[in-house]
């Protein structure tokens, strides 16, 4: 008779009546990145990058994330079966910014140069970051980049 009632779904009233906040990180802890992809939808960024560069860009996300910035990179924004490129371009279009990772390989990647054409011509705010000696690069790019 004292306990409240369960309604499925909403989490304020199945909430532990202890108080206990089970889930609450611990100041100066990272929340651990779950096994299952996060949900799509609009993110502050994407990050356009070569798989090849994947270290840098998790460096980066992960730094972006903890200053409250969302973000979303096709590592974690896609699920096994899904139109890739389809999922791709709507992230593009849906962020507020594009950031795209510039390196060998990245300027060789027919993906990556797609991401950044959709990018351009949505009109998005593109933000280059240089993780190759530029020098070195521009002799590689082709006009397009």
């Amino acid at each position: 008779m004292g306990s409240k009632p369960s309604i499925p779904g909403n989490k304020k009233l199945d909430a532990d009546n202890s108080g206990s906040k089970k889930n609450e990180l611990k100041p100066g802890t990272k929340s651990p990145r779950p096994n299952t992809p996060e949900p799509l939808g609009k993110k502050d960024l994407m990050i356009s990058y070569s798989h090849q560069d994947k270290e840098m860009m998790a460096r980066l996300r992960d730094n972006l994330e903890a200053n409250g910035i969302t973000v979303w990179v096709d590592v974690i924004g896609l699920q096994a079966g899904v139109d890739f490129l389809s999922k791709i371009g709507q992230a593009i279009i849906d962020a507020k910014l594009f950031i795209t990772l510039l390196s060998f390989s990245s300027i060789k990647s027919k993906y990556c140069k797609d991401e950044v054409a959709l990018a351009y011509i949505s009109q998005k705010a593109i933000f280059p970051v240089v993780i190759t000696p530029q020098a070195e690069l521009l002799s590689e790019m082709d006009t397009g980049m």
